[in-house]
């Protein structure tokens, strides 16, 4: 992501980045850049575990989850098809999301709300749509999202990743060390005694190479998305990518 971030920076002119960037609107643009660089320090992470030799049981599931979820983040903002002004929206829903996680880890609650002002006031000031619930009889309405509702992570893994709902509640259960999915009944085998049995603790490297694939995959398809709203087209990446992988692969 270093080299990513050195590429584009200026980005081409008269790009969507460098639109963006000359209005001081790419709040969507500096998050998807933030989620880059989280994602690929977790997968660079797990290249280390594997490099070591040794694989744990699940800690390499715990690592992918964050990944993950900050890809299908990454490329809902990143997202080719949507006008800038459904873009700096969805850059608004982070921030704003980012706020409400701070509202729960205690931070002062008025504080929180002038920062919800100040996002409804740019959001107005820049057409994007404030977005409120529907009326309820004795219940006030309440900001529902920025040109589109906040989307749940589980909305975001169905749109964007490969099995999304089903890679979702998987990677959550290793997460939460949940035993339905680290120690499935149908592996258990018969114990000493007629009360116990045992279960292989052993990762699956067929399962965990299939849901790494399609974490990886989305890592790359994002950064491609990066540099064409820079105003490189999508081959000088995969030039990139072709020139680089023989180096890459070379042992150390």
């Amino acid at each position: 992501m270093s080299l990513v971030f050195s590429s584009i920076d200026p980005p081409v002119g008269g790009s969507r980045l460098d639109q963006a960037t000359n209005t001081d609107l790419r709040e969507a643009y500096d998050f998807a850049g933030h989620l880059l660089y989280a994602a690929e320090d977790h997968l660079r992470t797990i290249l280390m575990i594997i490099r070591s030799g040794t694989i744990p049981s699940y800690a390499p599931y715990t690592l992918l989850r964050p990944a993950a979820e900050a890809e299908v983040r990454a490329r809902h903002l990143l997202d080719l098809g949507i006008s800038e002004t459904d873009r700096l929206g969805r850059g608004l829903n982070e921030r704003w999301d980012n706020l409400i996680e701070q509202r729960k880890a205690g931070v002062d609650a008025e504080a929180i709300r002038s920062r919800v002002r100040h996002l409804e006031r740019r959001a107005k000031a820049n057409g994007v749509a404030v977005k409120l619930s529907k009326p309820k009889a004795g219940k006030s309405r309440v900001l529902v999202g920025f040109g589109e509702n906040l989307d749940s992570d589980l909305e975001l893994f169905k749109l964007h990743l490969r099995a999304g709902s089903t890679a979702f509640r998987f990677l959550s259960a290793h997460v939460h060390s949940k035993p339905w999915v680290q120690l499935p009944k149908s592996h258990a085998r018969p114990g000493r005694t007629t009360s116990m049995s045992s279960i292989s603790t052993e990762i699956n490297l067929v399962v965990f190479a299939s849901v790494l694939d399609s974490v990886l995959k989305l890592h790359d398809e994002n950064v491609g998305f990066l540099f064409v709203l820079a105003g490189y087209p999508l081959r000088v990446w995969n030039d990139f990518k072709a020139r680089s992988i023989p180096f890459l692969e070379q042992p150390a």
